[in-house]
């Protein structure tokens, strides 16, 4: 019986290292996350920066070709705005799938928890049961022996049929007054 505990215990041991895992897997993501929103931050600044530094050339009086190149670095900065967007709208569908295996994770860990308890119950009783019927074995023997050991130094018949030692139910005579009560 000890040994199905011990099954229980090892599954809910690697129940829990897989939930770690899939823990782990969503903080690697979320920092993933974090450095792509930075990146997004970072091209939002870069393109406002950059119309800051294209609107001060114009005024100033520029080429058409310089503004021209600023106007290929803000759409370069927007596609790459779309693209991490694009990627933090993906790592964030990983997030929340990784939390979904997380929780069923923690559902399965509970159900184990919950059979290893009811295990450990049914081993507690069956073991109480086992040291119940021992003692119940060795009451009957202990009786037997006493009742040899009366036997032998008593002369036959001295304590009578009727003796709570001979009796199945204690004092009053137990079997032996029932068959006498049958008789008659």
């Amino acid at each position: 019986m000890a040994r199905s505990s011990f099954r229980f215990r090892r599954i809910l041991r690697l129940k829990t290292q897989l939930r770690k895992v899939a823990q782990d897997e969503i903080a690697r993501i979320r920092q993933d996350l974090a450095h792509v929103e930075k990146g997004i931050a970072d091209a939002e600044v870069a393109r406002i920066r950059n119309l800051a530094a294209a609107r001060y050339l114009a005024g100033e009086g520029c080429t058409a070709g310089e503004l021209r190149l600023y106007d290929a670095y803000d759409r370069g900065q927007q596609a790459r705005g779309r693209a991490l967007r694009l990627q933090a709208d993906a790592l964030g569908e990983v997030v929340e799938a990784q939390r979904g295996i997380v929780l069923a994770r923690r559902r399965e860990e509970r159900q184990f928890e919950c059979l290893e308890d009811r295990q450990s119950a049914r081993e507690g009783a069956a073991e109480a049961r086992g040291e119940a019927s021992l003692q119940d074995d060795l009451a009957r023997r202990m009786r037997g022996a006493l009742r040899a050991t009366l036997e032998d130094r008593t002369p036959s018949g001295a304590l009578g049929s009727g003796h709570p030692l001979w009796s199945s139910r204690g004092s009053g005579g137990g079997f032996e007054r029932v068959k006498r009560e049958r008789r008659s």
